[in-house]
């Protein structure tokens, strides 16, 4: 009972140490202006690189339900100031809030009314300059869709932690995916009718269902943490980002949470758009898995699933270590340069 009690405090003390943190990622970012070099309804085109123009562009794509900051944590443990630096030219999707225009779209739809119209406009912006694709979590399901609709437009496919088989090393407990499943139903037969989006809250609440205590685990760990090191700093900022995701519309949450995380429509190539069958054997650009062994949200087997002839990096991190872990610069970013060098050529 004791213990109990010290575990209780301790795991207090780390949400008040965390609520009045002096740590903010916009005041890190204060004298940054990262230019926006397209736009369409809510979504931008964020150009990390903008002076080298000839350079081959590296189109990244964040998952559509959190924020892209997590590929630019803070200025110093950025993996887009990083492939720039690598003399690649980082173009950023910024899914940004669903505008009255994409209200009704689905996943599919980010596919083809956002994710193709970018790479039209960088062919008549950029002619010549080869274009290669990085998805991270959703955002790398995202882009197996795309490089099969674009293939003579996608150089490479670079995939950080995406899931395909939503079903695989029982990642899921079949209670939870039902409990999703039953949760969105509702929401949507109270939401006929109305145009309104699935808030950030209750996409995380969707997420969290899986793993309940973690909350507790991290909280704990951080109350013992020296509140001014960078670890404290990254663990702020990266809370931060958890928080404040974006809205999800109802279509595109329930063809994520119903047909992909229920029915596995993506693994068992059922997923189709505008009549194409978005089946990865058919992807013809070379692919880059990178993924984390202690990955909880996308287990390895989810993420190696979407092709067996891509060339595999198993990281020793989790789903968000990849990114902003403390050496994510030496076990991810390295090697997806140093590993992807011959598919991210001219």
């Amino acid at each position: 009972m004791q213990e109990t009690l010290i575990r209780a405090r301790r795991y207090m003390l780390g949400i008040r140490l965390y609520q009045n943190h002096q740590a903010h990622r916009d005041a890190l970012y204060s004298e940054y202006n990262i230019p926006s070099v397209f736009s369409l309804g809510g979504t931008r085109l964020l150009d990390y690189s903008p002076a080298g123009i000839s350079n081959p562009i590296v189109l990244v794509i964040p998952s559509l339900i959190n924020k892209y900051t997590i590929l630019d944590i803070e200025p110093k443990h950025s993996l887009l100031q990083f492939l720039s630096d690598k003399n690649l030219r980082p173009l950023l999707i910024d899914w940004g809030e669903p505008s009255k225009e994409e209200i009704s779209f689905s996943m599919s739809d980010y596919v083809t009314e956002r994710l193709c119209k970018v790479v039209d406009f960088l062919e008549q912006k950029y002619p010549n300059v080869p274009v290669h694709v990085l998805g991270y979590c959703l955002g790398g399901t995202l882009s197996a869709a795309l490089a099969l609709l674009k293939p003579n437009s996608i150089k490479s496919l670079s995939l950080l932690a995406a899931p395909w088989d939503f079903h695989a090393d029982s990642a899921e407990d079949s209670s939870v995916v039902e409990t999703r499943a039953l949760f969105l139903k509702q929401l949507l037969m109270s939401s006929m009718n109305r145009d309104v989006v699935v808030p950030t809250e209750t996409v995380n609440s969707i997420f969290t269902m899986g793993n309940p205590l973690h909350s507790f685990g991290k909280f704990t760990k951080f109350s013992e943490m020296p509140q001014d090191s960078e670890e404290a700093v990254r663990f702020v900022l990266t809370e931060d980002w958890l928080n404040d995701g974006v809205p999800l519309t109802l279509p595109a949450a329930r063809e994520c949470f119903i047909d992909w995380y229920k029915h596995n429509y993506c693994y068992k190539n059922k997923w189709n758009i505008n009549g194409v069958c978005i089946n990865p054997e058919n992807i013809k650009q070379p692919v880059l898995i990178i993924t984390g062994k202690k990955d909880k949200i996308v287990p390895e087997k989810s993420a190696i699933a979407v092709s067996d002839k891509a060339k595999h990096i198993s990281v020793d991190t989790g789903h968000i270590g990849l990114l902003a872990g403390q050496n994510a610069r030496e076990n991810t970013w390295e090697p997806l340069v140093r590993n992807g060098k011959w598919i991210m050529e001219n």
